[in-house]
Formats: C-alpha cells, structure tokens, sequence
C-alpha cells in the first residue's frame, strides 16, 4: 500500500476540519493499531484490505480501496457528536 498518497489526502481533508483529531495511517495491520494507540483514529493498510481503529482498538476491516473515504466519514462522524 502506497501510504504517501494518503497521508497527503487526509493532511488535505483534516485542513478542511475545524477540530484537533490526530489521525495515524499506517503501513501494517499486525502492529499499526498498537504502534499508533495514542491517535483518534486511523487506518492501518494490510493485503487488500486494512483497519480501521480508534485509540488503538480495531473498529473493523475495510476493503484497501474503501479505506479512506471510510476513515474520512469517521473522521467527520467524531467530530459532530
């Protein structure tokens, strides 16, 4: 999973947000979540497919092409609670 395409489209998104989430993508499902336990939310990619995780804890898998319009209505779903 190419994860520099990524990173600079959520940069993009999150500069949109009026919030101060901390969003972590990540290049490997089996230590992504726990690596990045501190983040809000993230994505961590695996072998066409990824997680999704909240505070490190996996929320569900996602299919590598969904990923990041899944994260993004994450994203916006926590921040208009």
């Amino acid at each position: 999973m190419d994860l520099i395409p990524i990173a600079k489209e959520m940069e993009e998104f999150l500069q949109t947000l009026d919030s101060n989430i901390t969003v972590a993508i990540m290049g490997c499902a089996v230590n992504g979540p726990g690596e990045a336990k501190e983040a809000d939310i993230g994505i961590a990619g695996g072998i066409k497919e990824g997680l999704l995780f909240k505070k490190g804890q996996i929320i569900r898998k996602i299919k590598q092409e969904d990923m990041v319009s899944e994260l993004k209505k994450e994203i916006l779903n926590m921040i208009n609670k």
